[in-house]
């Protein structure tokens, strides 16, 4: 609560992005059908540098190094995604499915191989938090 004092007048109200999200989602959708609601999710979140950039005046904040890798782990399993569904022709649901369960298993094997030690950690306090007495 006090971080939420000290920054409130940094931080725009959480109605400035449900406003936003309905205002661009209308005419999204008018001109690109489905596909403008993921577009305008995406423009909306985009916007989460406003904030930012007034709390790292405040305080130090650096929040590439926990990002970067994880984009880069996104980019790859789209990328075989990408090719895997450029070589294989999905014509049912269930081969949809099949496809992006195998991206998620990729997404998840360069988790285990790169992030391990922090996923052993996240499981272990995740455990700790959900079984937790009391």
């Amino acid at each position: 609560m006090i971080v939420y004092e000290k920054f409130h007048p940094y931080l725009p109200h959480h109605n400035f992005w449900a406003i936003l999200q309905w205002v661009l989602t209308v005419p999204l959708v008018l001109l690109w059908n489905f596909n403008g609601v993921v577009l305008a999710g995406i423009l909306v979140s985009s916007t989460f540098i406003i904030p930012l950039r007034q709390v790292r005046k405040i305080v130090k904040i650096d929040i590439w190094p926990n990002v970067i890798p994880y984009l880069m782990y996104s980019f790859l399993t789209g990328l075989v995604v990408y090719l895997i569904s450029r070589q294989v022709l999905i014509d049912s649901i269930w081969q949809l499915i099949l496809v992006g369960g195998f991206g998620a298993l990729f997404y998840a094997g360069l988790l285990f191989i790169f992030e391990r030690k922090q996923m052993i950690r996240d499981i272990v306090r995740f455990k700790q938090v959900i079984f937790e007495k009391g």
